[in-house]
Parts: structure tokens; C-alpha cells; sequence
């Protein structure tokens, strides 16, 4: 995914950019964690008009800290959709954001993503790419149902690093969203430094469940998190996740 904003081109980073089908969202985070989100109602290929941010199509550019500029009028915006298979997707937009707070505008121009989700693999029983490091788990267990659903992945690379997912509903074969929920949530802890990350209030993040039997369970993740402390202001990315895992 790519734009200008204010005539300055911008990039999202590699595999931080996502069509989230269920929402019908097409989402993108840049280097700083600032996103560009779209949300229809329908995603299929045509031509839409990105209206008011509470509207059924809209746009927002969203900076870090907190500064927000939705797409403001019907007339100010489009999204074309080139194609869209259901897991890939194709298209062009612009949008003029505007802030509901101080009245400041954004003018995003040029706008294009090309997204396909779920295009990579990895090493048993868990590995990944945080922050674009290779990780890789020597050993990784299942934990669940617990009560009465909930379950839990975990890796350890055997130094300290251990990445968690925790679902709700037992890993049931499909994809969900570990972000804004109690239950279904992305983690990385460093038992060595006492860091503990997570995908809470991110905005980023889903689980692919391939395979969940009697034996093992198989899939693929990404997520974006956030150390969790009151003031904790770092933030991580995780993607490229892996885990084959026998019960």
C-alpha cells in the first residue's frame, strides 16, 4: 500500500498491510505506526465514494499520536476496486481527511494497494519475524480449552523470547482478529529484560487456523504490539508467523 500525503509519498511496511475480509477493511501501518485504514460495505470490484467517517464508506489516515483525519463529504473521495478474490485484493483510492477536533485537513492523493494475505510459511514448531529478525521456537506447546474455551499457543527460542497467542473460542480453522479483545490476543515476553508486549490496542493483527485436530494444530499470524505498561510507548511488530504444533 501507497499514497501521498500532502504531495510527500508514504509506505507501509512489508506485511503491514492487510485485506481483513470479515470487516471488509483494507488497513496499512508505515514505519511510525501510522495507519491508513478503508472500510466499505462492500469491497467488491467498482467504484465507491469514501464518505463521513461514520458512514458505510470511509477512510482515515491515523498518526501515532493520536491525531485523526477521516474522509469528511461523499464528494472528497473514491476508492476503485480492481480486483478482489477474497484473499487478494487490488485497487486505487484518494481522500481528503479532516480532523473532527481542530478542523485540519489532510489531502491523501495517489493512493494504491495490492494486497495478499497469507503468502509465506515457516519452520515447525513456531517461528516468525519480529521487527524483521528471524525467530525461531525450540519448543512450543498448546494449552487448552482451558475454561471453558480459551486456549493458548507458546514458543520459546531457548534464550528468553516467548511468543504467545491466546483464542478465545479454541483455535477454530479460519481467521480471527487478535486485537482489541480480551481474549483473543497476540504476545511477546523477554524473561530476560522483564518486557511484555501485546496486540490489545493495535489495530493490527489476525491468526490463519489451517488445521486443529486430536494430534496438532497448524497456522499463521501476524500482529503489531505494544509494551504493556502504563506508559510504555515502544512498539513491536511480529510478522510471517508460523506454528505447527502437536497436542
Amino acid at each position: 500500500m501507497s499514497a501521498e500525503i500532502e504531495g510527500v509519498p508514504w509506505q507501509v511496511q512489508p506485511y503491514n498491510a492487510v485485506y481483513q475480509a470479515g470487516t471488509k477493511t483494507v488497513v496499512g501501518f508505515d514505519g511510525s505506526f501510522n495507519s491508513l485504514s478503508i472500510a466499505t460495505g462492500d469491497l467488491s470490484p467498482g467504484e465507491y465514494n469514501l464518505a463521513k467517517g461514520n458512514g458505510s464508506n470511509n477512510a482515515i489516515f491515523s498518526y501515532i499520536t493520536g491525531k485523526n483525519f477521516p474522509s469528511v463529504e461523499a464528494t472528497d473521495g473514491k476508492l476503485k476496486v480492481l480486483e478482489n478474490d477474497g484473499t487478494h485484493i487490488k485497487g486505487l483510492f484518494y481522500f481528503n481527511g479532516k480532523s473532527l477536533i481542530t478542523g485540519g485537513t489532510l489531502k491523501i492523493t495517489k493512493g494504491y494497494f495490492n494486497i495478499t494475505n497469507w503468502d509465506w510459511t515457516g519452520t515447525d514448531p513456531m517461528s516468525a519475524e519480529i521487527d524483521g529478525v528471524p525467530w525461531q521456537a525450540i519448543t512450543a506447546s498448546y494449552y487448552g480449552p482451558i475454561s471453558p474455551s480459551l486456549a493458548n499457543l507458546r514458543g520459546s527460542d531457548g534464550n528468553g523470547l516467548i511468543i504467545g497467542i491466546t483464542s478465545g473460542s479454541d483455535f477454530p480453522v479460519g481467521v480471527f482478529d487478535i486485537y482489541g479483545s480480551i481474549n483473543d490476543i497476540g504476545a511477546v515476553t523477554n524473561m530476560t529484560s522483564g518486557e511484555i508486549y501485546n496486540s490489545t490496542y493495535m489495530k493490527l493483527g489476525q491468526v490463519k487456523v489451517l488445521e486443529n485436530d486430536a494430534t496438532h494444530i497448524k497456522g499463521l499470524f501476524y500482529f503489531n504490539a505494544k509494551e504493556n505498561v502504563a506508559v510504555g510507548t515502544k512498539k513491536i511488530r511480529i510478522t510471517k508467523g508460523y506454528f505447527n504444533i502437536l497436542k
